[in-house]
C-alpha cells in the first residue's frame, strides 16, 4: 500500500508540475518576492536552458520508492525572463504547464506560480527546495507526510518551444457494411429511358457506383436517374462490400397527347341530320391509343343534354337516353378530356349544327 500510494504522489506532483506545496488563504506575489542581490542575475542566466527528468524519489513515512525511465520522462526550461515550461510523463500519463518562477539563492528555494495543468486553470504559488552543481537541478517538495524529489539534468543552454502535446485521438470505426434492400420500381419492371430508381438499403452505402445513368443521396437511400439506354437493362450497382444487378426493360416514353383519328361527326359540321342520330342512338369519337377520361354532350350555352357518355380502349362514346333525343336547328357541343397511359392528355371539342 504504501508504494501504491508513493506512485500516486509522484504522478500528482508531476502533473502538478513537482512544487505545490498548497494554495490556502495566504496568497504570495511572485514578481515581488525578492529584488535579489547581484548574484541572482548570474544564478538566473545560469540556469538559462533547457532540462531532462531522469529520476523522481518519493518517500512515505520510511518507505522509499525511485522511478526512473521508461517510466517515467519530462522536459523542462527556463528562459532569461523567468518563464517555466514544464511537459511531463508518468507511465501513460501526461501534463503540460507554464509559468514563472523566483529563486532565493541563500535559502535555497524556488517558487513557482503556474498557470495551467493539465487543461485546467490553476492559479497556485509552488515552493520547493533546490540544489545546482552546474549540471544537475534538484527539487525537493515536503509537506510534512510525503517527500518527493526530482532530478533535472541540464542538456543544453537555450531554451526550446515546446509544444502542448498532442492529445491522439481513437480512430474512428469503419461504417457499418450496408445491404441491399428493395428497389422501386421493382427489378422486372418497364421503365421509361428517364426513369429514376429509388434503391433502399439497411445502412448508408458508400463508394457507390452504377453501371448506367446517375446516382445521388444519402443515407440509407440512393437515387439513380437515367437516361437510361432503350431495351434491355441490367443495372449493376456496386457499394463497398456489396453489389446487386436489377433488370428492367427500357421504353422511349411517351409524350404526345392522345390524337383523335375519326368519329361520327367533324368539328364544324353544319346540316347534321338529327334523326339519323336519334336513330343510330350512338355518337362516338376514335383515338390513335387507349384512353381514359368523360365525354358529354352539351347545349351551346353549356347544359348538358342527357346523353350517356363513356370512353374505353381508343373510343369515347355518347349513347341516347329515351326522351333525351336532339332537334333540328339546333348548335351542339360534344365536350371530352382524355389522357393516355402515360398521363398525357387531350381535350377535344366538336360543334355542329343539325338541319
Amino acid at each position: 500500500m504504501k508504494k501504491i500510494s508513493l506512485i500516486f504522489i509522484i504522478i500528482i506532483t508531476l502533473l502538478l508540475n513537482a512544487f505545490m506545496v498548497g494554495c490556502g488563504e495566504d496568497e504570495t506575489d511572485v514578481d515581488t518576492l525578492y529584488e535579489g542581490e547581484a548574484d541572482v542575475e548570474s544564478l538566473y542566466k545560469e540556469l538559462v536552458g533547457t532540462y531532462d527528468l531522469f529520476k523522481s524519489e518519493g518517500s512515505e513515512e520510511g518507505v522509499k520508492l525511485v522511478v526512473e525511465p521508461p517510466k517515467i520522462a519530462g522536459t523542462m526550461t527556463l528562459s532569461a525572463d523567468q518563464k517555466i515550461i514544464q511537459k511531463l510523463q508518468v507511465l501513460e500519463v501526461s501534463g503540460f504547464s507554464t509559468g514563472s518562477f523566483e529563486i532565493f539563492p541563500n535559502e535555497e528555494v524556488m517558487l513557482i506560480d503556474f498557470e495551467t495543468a493539465d487543461f485546467e486553470t490553476v492559479d497556485i504559488i509552488s515552493r520547493a527546495t533546490y540544489t545546482w552543481d552546474g549540471e544537475i537541478l534538484t527539487m525537493t517538495i515536503n509537506d510534512g507526510t510525503q517527500v518527493v524529489t526530482h532530478f533535472w539534468h541540464k542538456v543544453n543552454n537555450s531554451v526550446i518551444d515546446l509544444q502542448p502535446p498532442e492529445l491522439e485521438s481513437e480512430p474512428e470505426p469503419p461504417p457499418p457494411s450496408a445491404t441491399f434492400v428493395s428497389a422501386n420500381p421493382p427489378s422486372g419492371s418497364t421503365v421509361p429511358t428517364n426513369a429514376s430508381l429509388i434503391l433502399t438499403f439497411d445502412n448508408a452505402p458508400t463508394d457507390v457506383a452504377v453501371s448506367a445513368g446517375f446516382f445521388a443521396g444519402s443515407g440509407k437511400t440512393l437515387l439513380v436517374s437515367g437516361p437510361f439506354p432503350p431495351g434491355p437493362l441490367a443495372l449493376t450497382v456496386t457499394w463497398a462490400g456489396g453489389s446487386v444487378t436489377l433488370i428492367y426493360i427500357v421504353i422511349v416514353p411517351d409524350v404526345e397527347p392522345p390524337v383523335v383519328t375519326g368519329g361520327t361527326l367533324k368539328d364544324g359540321d353544319k346540316d347534321v341530320d338529327a334523326d339519323f342520330l336519334n336513330n343510330d342512338g350512338i355518337i362516338e369519337i376514335t383515338f390513335n391509343e387507349e384512353v381514359a377520361g368523360n365525354i358529354a354532350l352539351q347545349t351551346e350555352g353549356g347544359d348538358d343534354v342527357g346523353w350517356l357518355g363513356w370512353v374505353g380502349g381508343n373510343k369515347a362514346k355518347l349513347e341516347l337516353v329515351k326522351g333525351k333525343d336532339i332537334h333540328n336547328k339546333i348548335t351542339y357541343v360534344i365536350k371530352c378530356k382524355v389522357a393516355d397511359a402515360a398521363g398525357n392528355e387531350a381535350e377535344i371539342s366538336i360543334t355542329f349544327v343539325t338541319r
